[in-house]
């Protein structure tokens, strides 16, 4: 892959202008790719894990590609082998100065791993008492759909030390959730006698 990366880089003018456009078309390319095989590969599967991976491997390509074109200034690449020499010392200021950003990181990689709610799945935060559905989840964040069609943005780090009411994660032979679309100009009190009748002839 390496390889790969000089000969492209070894037909671009020495300028680092033209090797930096050259790096970020590049990390765009390979982001796209990668965002490609996964919906191939998964057939567009909505499960939290594989939202997740696709968010955590699009992180990592992009921050490898900033770290490339900030070596390619003067100056930037004897700090880089600065950094590497104490590289020690710098993980452990890194990890008190990114604290909440790698607990974010890591209750992620829990809740893809194991699986408490789904992409798709109705949650309810019993101590906000917020109901919503789950739309997306980063490495960061998780975005959750509210009744009232907002969105909620909650830190992984949050979302994995709540109660949690999954209303999809039950047994199919229970009762779950039926969503009703009406118009706004409709009879709210009739719809729901109709659908009272209804239930009492079965």
């Amino acid at each position: 892959m390496n390889s790969f990366f000089e000969r492209i880089m070894n037909l671009a003018q020495d300028s680092v202008p033209t090797k930096v456009l050259l790096n970020l078309l590049l990390c765009v390319v390979i982001i796209v790719i990668i965002k490609l095989l996964f919906k191939v590969k998964c057939f567009r599967s909505q499960r939290i894990h594989i939202k997740f991976l696709i968010n955590m491997t699009t992180f990592v390509v992009g921050l490898i590609f900033l770290i490339r074109i900030i070596m390619l200034f003067n100056g930037f690449e004897q700090f880089g082998l600065t950094l590497a020499a104490s590289s020690s010392l710098i993980v452990i200021v890194l990890g008190f100065a990114a604290q909440e950003a790698l607990s974010n990181i890591l209750n992620g990689i829990m809740i893809s791993v194991l699986r408490p709610f789904e992409i798709g799945d109705r949650v309810h935060i019993v101590s906000k008492d917020i109901t919503g559905e789950v739309e997306d989840i980063t490495i960061r964040h998780t975005v959750i759909k509210t009744v009232t069609n907002t969105r909620l943005i909650i830190p992984n780090s949050v979302i994995n030390k709540e109660i949690l009411e999954n209303s999809n994660y039950t047994d199919s032979r229970n009762g779950n959730f039926l969503d009703v679309l009406i118009t706004y100009e409709s009879n709210i009190q009739k719809a729901i006698e109709l659908m009272s009748r209804e239930i009492e002839l079965h």
